[in-house]
């Protein structure tokens, strides 16, 4: 049996869960005030909400990977595996949004005017990359579903929950669907992992 890839598979396994923990637990601790000044305490802190971000971040990024492997060595889809790259740069660099958080939480004499400028700034940067995480993503889904094999049935089902996520992440304020789509999404790719990637191998 091909173990290859069991190591992505339970990677998308445990994502699926930990990504609506975190999403779900921001949109609770909103209770009784605006959005923006929930981003503003949470981008005025560092706790382990903010270390699960990362985690999340870096487990998408290993994911995305790890699919550009079989994409480039398997089913050999040199654009799908272009795109897949691409988003794992780009989560990547959302990612590292966490930064403003960093410095923010570490300057405890800023001035109100600089951390309000800040705040304004990281807001406005991870809207921006977080919309063109989802045109990426919706440039990989499409590749995924022009792929031409039989052994990648699980894998255009994924892509289809992707091309659904990316669109309601683009739209940002549709944004929240993706908090249980995105998962099932997951537990797909999961799947995809888990049975030994595109390729099968008969000795």
């Amino acid at each position: 049996m091909n173990r290859e890839f069991l190591i992505p598979g339970i990677v998308a396994l445990a994502l699926a869960v930990l990504f609506p923990l975190y999403w779900f637990s921001g949109l609770f601790s909103t209770t009784g005030e605006s959005l923006l000044e929930a981003f503003k305490a949470d981008a005025s802190s560092l706790t382990l909400i903010d270390g699960l971000f990362v985690l999340i971040g870096t487990m998408e990024i290993y994911l995305l990977l790890s699919l550009r492997r079989i994409l480039q060595h398997q089913l050999y889809s040199a654009f799908a595996a272009g795109m897949a790259l691409a988003m794992a740069i780009g989560i990547g660099v959302f990612t590292a949004t966490v930064l403003f958080d960093v410095s923010i939480a570490l300057t405890p004499g800023m001035a109100e005017s600089t951390r309000s400028t800040l705040v304004l700034v990281a807001g406005l940067v991870s809207l921006g990359l977080s919309v063109l995480v989802g045109l990426i993503g919706l440039a990989l889904s499409i590749a995924l579903l022009a792929l031409r094999n039989d052994g990648t049935v699980l894998l255009k089902i994924f892509a289809a929950m992707l091309l659904i996520c990316s669109l309601m992440t683009m739209t940002v304020i549709l944004a929240p669907v993706v908090y249980v789509f995105y998962p099932v999404a997951l537990v797909l790719l999961a799947a995809f992992f888990l049975r030994g990637g595109g390729e099968v191998e008969v000795v």
